[in-house]
C-alpha cells in the first residue's frame, strides 16, 4: 500500500505500512483489564480510520477532549486519520489528512451545540475508504455516519460516552427519556461493535439490548495532568489569598452535573470553593454559591495547572458515563469525592477519596470532611493509580477493538448489521 494517496480535502492520505499497524492485544504497561477478544487478532491491518464527533472545539466537553487525544495518538501509532466534526477547519491535530467540517445545531436553551447529518457524508466516506469508522458519542451526525458505514459494507464502532436520556431528563425533558434510549440503542445495535469505558455503562447498553459491547478503558495525559502542574499563582487565585484547602469542580456548568448540591462549601470561612470550567448555569451558579471562584474556560497547561491546585475534587452529578475530570484530577494527585452512582463511582474508592449518597448535600459535605482529614495519603494513592491509566495503553486497547471490528465484519455475510430503528415524533423532537 506504501505511496498511495487518497482523495482530496485538506490533505492527503498516503499510505502506511500494514505490518506497523498489525494489532494483536497489547502487552503495553498501563493497561487497565483486558477487553479485548479472546481470540488473537492476528493479519488485521488497520491503516485509515475515519473518526466522527458530534462535539469539537471551541466545545470544551470530555467527547472534544477524547476524540482529540484519540486523533492525536492514533496519528502518532502510524496510522491515517480522517476528521468529521462541526466547525473542524479550526484547531485539527497535525498530521489529520482529511477533513469534513459539518454543520451544527446550537440549542441556547442546553448552552450545548451538536453535530447534524450533513449530503456530503458519503461521498466523503466513499473517497477516504477507511479501514474502520470510530463514531465518538453517536447520536445525530454519528447515527447517520453508522447507517452510511453499513451501507458501503465498512465496519463502524461507535462509543457510547454520553448519557443523553439521563442529560434530556435533568434538563426537563422527562418524556423524552424512553424515546432517547430507543433511539440510541437503534443506533449501537447497527455497529458493529460497541465500547463503553465503564461497566456501569455496558450493563446500560446491555439493557437495552445492544450486541457485541466491549469496555474500553479510557486513559489520561499523564505529561499534561500531573501533581507538577500545581502552582502558587493558581493556589492564590482559587482561594483569593487566604491559607484554607480549596474544593472543586472542573468540567460543564450545567444542570445534569447536580452543581447545586456544592452549595454547604460556599461561603465558608474553613474551606474555599472552586468552579473550573463555564456553561449554561454560570450566572445562576454565581448567584448560588456565594464566595466561589468560577474560572470560566480553561485549557492545556492552565487547566491542568488549576486542577492540580486543588486540595480535593467534587463532581456531584450522578449521571456519568465515565468522568474524565475525575481522572485528570486523580492523575495530578487530586483525591476525588464523587456520587455512589454512574461510571464515576468505579473510578473511586476509599483510598483515593470518598463516594457520597447521590443528591444529599449533607453526604457531599461529610465526604469532603473525610477526605480533607486525609488528603495527603488519599492524593498519592490517587496519583499512583492514574499511572495505570495513560492515554497511550488506552489508545493501544482500543486500536484492538478496531481490528476486532474489521474481523467481525469480515466474518459476516454482507454488512451483518440489524437495521436502523427509526426514531419515533417524540424522540426527534
Amino acid at each position: 500500500m506504501s505511496g498511495r494517496s487518497f482523495g482530496r480535502g485538506r490533505g492527503r492520505f498516503h499510505g502506511a505500512t500494514a505490518d506497523a499497524l498489525a494489532f494483536t492485544h497489547p502487552s503495553t504497561p498501563g493497561h487497565l483489564g483486558s477487553a479485548a477478544p479472546s481470540r488473537t487478532l492476528r493479519n488485521v491491518a488497520i491503516v485509515r480510520v475515519m473518526v466522527v464527533t458530534e462535539s469539537w472545539k471551541p466545545s470544551t466537553n470530555g467527547v472534544v477532549r477524547s476524540v482529540e487525544q484519540v486523533v492525536t495518538h492514533l496519528l502518532g501509532r502510524g496510522a491515517e486519520v480522517a476528521l468529521v466534526a462541526p466547525g473542524a477547519e479550526q484547531d485539527v491535530p497535525d498530521g489529520v489528512a482529511r477533513v469534513l467540517a459539518t454543520p451544527s445545531l446550537h440549542v441556547t436553551r442546553l448552552g450545548y451545540s451538536t453535530s447534524v447529518p450533513t449530503t456530503g457524508l458519503r461521498s466523503f466516506l466513499r473517497d477516504v475508504a477507511p479501514d474502520v469508522v470510530h463514531v465518538a458519542s453517536p447520536f445525530l451526525l454519528g447515527a447517520q455516519a453508522v447507517r452510511a458505514a453499513a451501507d458501503a459494507s465498512i465496519p463502524s464502532v461507535a462509543v457510547y460516552q454520553t448519557d443523553v436520556a439521563a442529560f434530556a431528563v435533568a434538563n426537563g425533558y422527562a418524556f423524552a427519556e424512553r424515546p432517547v434510549w430507543r433511539w440510541i440503542a437503534g443506533i449501537h445495535r447497527r455497529a458493529t461493535l460497541n465500547l463503553a469505558c465503564t461497566d456501569d455503562a455496558v450493563t446500560d447498553l446491555r439493557a437495552h439490548d445492544v450486541p457485541r459491547v466491549r469496555r474500553w478503558h479510557r486513559g489520561v495525559d499523564l505529561d499534561l495532568f500531573t501533581p507538577t502542574a500545581r502552582t502558587a499563582a493558581w493556589r492564590r487565585r482559587l482561594t483569593g489569598g487566604r491559607d484554607v484547602p480549596v474544593v472543586g469542580y472542573m468540567g460543564r456548568l450545567a444542570p445534569e452535573k447536580e452543581l447545586g448540591l456544592l452549595s454547604s462549601l460556599a461561603g465558608r470561612d474553613d474551606v474555599a470553593l472552586a468552579l473550573i470550567g463555564d456553561g449554561p448555569s454560570r450566572t445562576d451558579l454565581a448567584a448560588r454559591l456565594p464566595g466561589a471562584v468560577l474560572t470560566g474556560r480553561l485549557e492545556g497547561a492552565e487547566l491542568a495547572a488549576a486542577v492540580a491546585s486543588l486540595d480535593v475534587f467534587v463532581h456531584p452529578g450522578r449521571h456519568e458515563t465515565l468522568c474524565q475530570a475525575a481522572m485528570q484530577a486523580m492523575a495530578c494527585g487530586v483525591p476525588a469525592v464523587v456520587p455512589a452512582a454512574g461510571g464515576v463511582a468505579e473510578l473511586v474508592d476509599e483510598r483515593t477519596g470518598s463516594h457520597f449518597t447521590p443528591g444529599s448535600t449533607a453526604s457531599l459535605a461529610a465526604a469532603v470532611g473525610r477526605v480533607l482529614a486525609d488528603r495527603d495519603a488519599r492524593g498519592a494513592r490517587a496519583h499512583a493509580v492514574s499511572l495505570t491509566r495513560g492515554i497511550e495503553a488506552s489508545v493501544a486497547e482500543l486500536a484492538t477493538h478496531h481490528a476486532e471490528a474489521v474481523a467481525l465484519h469480515r466474518g459476516r455475510p454482507g454488512s451483518g448489521a440489524p437495521a436502523l430503528t427509526a426514531p419515533t415524533r417524540r424522540s426527534a423532537a
